[in-house]
């Protein structure tokens, strides 16, 4: 058993301050980048070339002429160290070809320029092409964006969406704007020792459920209490879980498909959520197949 060195009784909140799994995560961060090498070829009298490769996409850069030096020759080195300054970027490098010339001369400030600019192309290259498969894969369009005519109808800079207000104070937009409070179903103003056995039963009535549960300590927000699905599946969850985190279940916990169109026809709390940006004739089941691919019927 676990000592109870701070008299901790049933029910009390236990806030985790250290999290061992996180820190790993953490530490191995640099292992989630992404690899990329670069190819360097300086000749004589000629321009500097300089390439950077992810695997997949592939930009190259152009530099300047490079001259001849005797006294200050570039070498092997200070171009790699130079080139393997990625900082916050999203890559580390893995490899470097170099094929240089001897006594030549390059500016460190025109290598410091050509990998911000080979960085800045790749990123912007891996963008293009993600949005190229994303447009290809017409189900993720559909699960996302209703269907493709939708999605080329976003905007494509942020000056081009609309906002509800420009006040930057949320008492001044809560008072100034004209929008819709989702109704929950019960008064989100109570405090937990005012939670009563009507606040959960018209919740679970709400997403077209049921409390099965018959006895409720008024304000005992973390008691196990025993509730009942549109689809007559049973589940359990404490009334803070329900009420104030949002949470009500859901099969696709467990079959890993998603039947929102169907279950937020019925359920009145996720239709106002649901259908604020999908049309109520919509009927789709996603799912992933045995490829871990998205999947429309």
């Amino acid at each position: 058993s676990i000592p109870n060195k701070v008299n901790l009784k049933t029910n009390d909140i236990v806030l985790k301050t250290i999290d061992k799994v996180l820190l790993e995560k953490i530490n191995n961060y640099q292992d989630k980048k992404i690899k990329v090498s670069y190819k360097v070829i300086a000749k004589l009298k000629e321009k500097l070339f300089i390439s950077l490769n992810d695997g997949e996409n592939n930009v190259e850069v152009m530099g300047n002429v490079i001259e001849s030096s005797i006294n200050n020759p570039i070498t092997k080195e200070e171009i790699i160290e130079k080139l393997s300054k990625l900082g916050n970027t999203p890559f580390m490098i893995s490899n470097v070809d170099i094929d240089i010339d001897d006594n030549i001369f390059i500016s460190l400030k025109e290598l410091n320029e050509v990998r911000r600019n080979l960085v800045n192309n790749l990123i912007d290259k891996r963008i293009k092409n993600r949005k190229e498969i994303i447009v290809n894969d017409i189900p993720k369009i559909n699960a996302y964006f209703i269907n493709l005519d939708t999605y080329n109808k976003i905007p494509k800079t942020f000056d081009e969406f609309g906002l509800f207000s420009k006040q930057s104070n949320y008492q001044e937009i809560k008072n100034n704007v004209n929008y819709q409070k989702i109704n929950l179903f019960f008064d989100t103003n109570k405090k937990d020792e005012d939670i009563d056995i009507n606040d959960l039963i018209n919740v679970a009535h709400a997403h077209n459920g049921k409390l099965l549960t018959k006895e409720f300590k008024k304000g005992d927000v973390y008691q196990q209490l025993t509730w009942e699905t549109q689809d007559k599946e049973i589940f359990k969850a404490t009334p803070y879980t329900i009420l104030r985190a949002g949470h009500w279940y859901n099969p696709c916990y467990y079959k890993y498909s998603w039947e929102f169109d169907r279950l937020a026809k019925t359920d009145l709390i996720y239709k106002q959520i649901w259908f604020d940006s999908r049309l109520e004739s919509e009927n789709n089941l996603y799912y992933f197949d045995e490829k871990l691919n998205l999947c429309i019927r």
